[in-house]
């Protein structure tokens, strides 16, 4: 058994030592020939909106509740 595993190792490190063909490719910068950036001032800068006069108006909705007999109709889905 011990040559067994003596033997996968030395035939592993053979097969990691060997040279595995040509080095793969160096990858290239990308090529940036314009620039569109944002041209717009920083928020910082920008002043506040007006605020509206009077008050904001939200219509009010009921509140979901389950009903009274739990919600089912007596079946089972």
């Amino acid at each position: 058994m011990r040559k067994i595993v003596a033997l996968s190792l030395a035939l592993t490190a053979a097969a990691c030592e060997t040279d595995g063909g040509t080095p793969p490719p160096k990858p290239q910068e990308p090529e940036v020939t314009g620039s569109t950036h944002d041209t717009s001032p920083p928020l910082r800068e920008i002043p506040p909106a007006p605020r509206q006069e009077g008050q904001r108006v939200h219509p009010v909705k009921p509140v979901p509740r389950p009903a009274p007999d739990g919600g089912s109709n007596g079946k089972d889905p």
